[in-house]
């Protein structure tokens, strides 16, 4: 089963094969921001549902620098758990710096800092530039098919499966 999830278009499309060798593929519309996506999520996971004391978080951009050759824009995500919100008798502060060049639109570093794990970071030390004449990756051919004829037919293989 192969998932392609594309924030810019706010869809995922997931395509898949059975043993006869046929496509199946799903175009699912995600909603679109924070607060649709909020909206969309159950009352249990929506942060005004918690009691407890909820997280600040604050963004800011720390300008552009050079990395290997590139440009690219540095954004600094600072988060304070506030006291009793993870169990915690003090405040902590978590830091997430990322890298990101504009003109490959590619995150080149990332580097976060947190007292209960430590330091991580990653970087993109080895990569290629090329020239894309077409598409990344092409679709295989598909049929499209009405979602609830789709999962008419998941339960009837889990009801087989069973069995």
């Amino acid at each position: 089963m192969v998932f392609v999830l594309d924030p810019v278009a706010h869809t995922m499309l997931t395509w898949s094969t059975d043993s006869k060798a046929t496509w199946v593929a799903t175009l699912i519309k995600l909603p679109e921001g924070k607060h649709d996506a909020a909206k969309a999520a159950p009352a249990q996971l929506r942060p005004e549902a918690d009691s407890r004391p909820q997280p600040v978080v604050t963004t800011e951009s720390l300008g552009k620098e050079m990395l290997q050759g590139l440009p690219v824009t540095v954004t600094k995500t600072m988060t304070v758990v506030p006291v009793g919100r993870s169990g915690n008798d003090a405040p902590i502060t978590k830091t997430h710096e990322v890298w990101t060049s504009p003109d490959l639109k590619l995150v080149m570093k990332e580097q976060w800092e947190d007292p209960r794990t430590a330091s991580r970071q990653w970087s993109l030390i080895s990569f290629r530039a090329l020239s894309q004449t077409g598409p990344c990756f092409r679709l295989p051919r598909y049929e499209v098919k009405d979602i609830r004829q789709t999962l008419k037919e998941l339960e009837e293989k889990l009801g087989q499966m069973a069995n």
